[in-house]
């Protein structure tokens, strides 16, 4: 069947092509189309808007009303040269941005559904998050030697995220194959994994401080093709592989000095050896001639200078003026101090001057 268009003009008024003989033909409404009785009719969309809706276009075709949607196909059939299709090409970039067709967008070999459909469903492409992996030591990287009872970890996998999911479960990174901790398996249990560090894997017993490096890891399978809306590819996948983390842990041994008892030895919280100075609080002397003390190993890096807070001042000054004096002021021993049921050489710096009261210390070991 051969089809032809028509457009209605000003007045509700079709205009038919000249070969067929016909007058202007008024219309009184949109229905009497229905009974013009020609193959095929595109109504001017524009001139039957009347609800400041989108306007219903109609197709007459041997006296059947086709709805809106059926129109578009059959028009733009129609426009395209016939069901054959057809397609439009301008090396021109575009000049502005309509809807999803985006300013400089090169058409070249569109048909007319394509270029409708880039207007009005304009492509969209998901916010991407990359997989991480991290491991955490809740009570820090400084542990007693031999003391392994507060050591553990939470091994954290995040999955990254596809947003929105556009067709994929929305994780970037494919499932978790394996937690590892250097070449040994780590049982696997949930992405926050928690896990107990056991010294028969790594290291037993000994007898000095000593550094512990751990290097974890989690292997990854492939992740799922990153979608658009539409369903086309975005990005690649992200691939298969695995993250790695190191973890430095510090078993030393603590420094002791008399903070709430003239007669015991408090343990103070741990810290490197070498760190640059210790810094505590002293409780006063008395008259039975109990006096202040600190303790630290013979791992710690020697004890070069002290100096106290003053408090009217707020300044921290040298003893005795000066780094070197300062030491003068206590007397230097070797003794012992039993730690988890093993004996370490400990050096005590026992004050050795007149009664003194509450003051604050710094041991310095540089």
């Amino acid at each position: 069947m051969s089809e032809q268009v028509y457009d209605l003009s000003n007045n509700n008024q079709l205009t038919v092509p000249v070969d067929l003989s016909v007058d202007i033909i008024q219309l009184d409404s949109i229905l009497d189309l229905v009974d013009i009785g020609i193959d095929f009719i595109i109504v001017e969309p524009m001139l039957l808007d009347t609800n400041g809706k989108t306007p219903y276009q109609w197709v007459v075709e041997n006296g059947y009303e086709y709805d809106e949607e059926t129109f578009y196909s059959q028009w733009l059939t129609s426009l395209n040269g016939g069901s054959s299709g057809g397609v439009f090409t301008n090396p021109t970039p575009t000049d502005i941005t309509v809807g999803g067709l985006v300013e400089n967008s090169i058409i070249q070999g569109d048909t007319w559904q394509e270029i409708i459909s880039k207007i009005v469903y304009q492509e969209k492409f998901p916010t991407i998050v990359d997989p991480s992996f991290d491991v955490i030591v809740p009570q820090g990287n400084i542990f007693e030697i031999n003391d392994y009872s507060k050591l553990y970890f939470y091994l954290r996998y995040n999955f990254g995220s596809i947003t929105p999911a556009y067709g994929t479960n929305g994780f970037r990174s494919g499932s978790v194959v394996k937690y590892m901790m250097g070449n040994t398996n780590i049982p696997y249990s949930s992405n926050n994994q928690l896990y107990w560090y056991n010294p028969d894997e790594v290291i037993p017993v000994v007898y000095e401080p000593y550094t512990l490096n751990l290097l974890f890891s989690v292997v990854r399978m492939v992740g799922p093709q990153p979608l658009s809306n539409k369903g086309n590819p975005y990005l690649s996948p992200y691939p298969a592989g695995n993250f790695q983390k190191s973890v430095v842990i510090y078993f030393v041994l603590p420094w002791y000095a008399t903070v709430e008892s003239l007669t015991e030895y408090y343990k103070l919280p741990l810290d490197i050896l070498s760190k640059e100075y210790f810094e505590t609080n002293m409780i006063g002397e008395n008259i039975l001639g109990d006096k202040q003390v600190a303790l630290f190993s013979i791992y710690h890096n020697t004890i070069t200078g002290i100096k106290q807070y003053n408090t009217l001042s707020g300044v921290w000054e040298w003893i005795n003026g000066t780094k070197e004096l300062s030491l003068s002021t206590f007397d230097i021993s070797s003794t012992t101090m039993e730690i988890n049921g093993n004996t370490f050489s400990y050096i005590m710096y026992k004050h050795n001057g007149p009664t003194i009261g509450n003051r604050k210390l710094r041991f310095y070991t540089t």
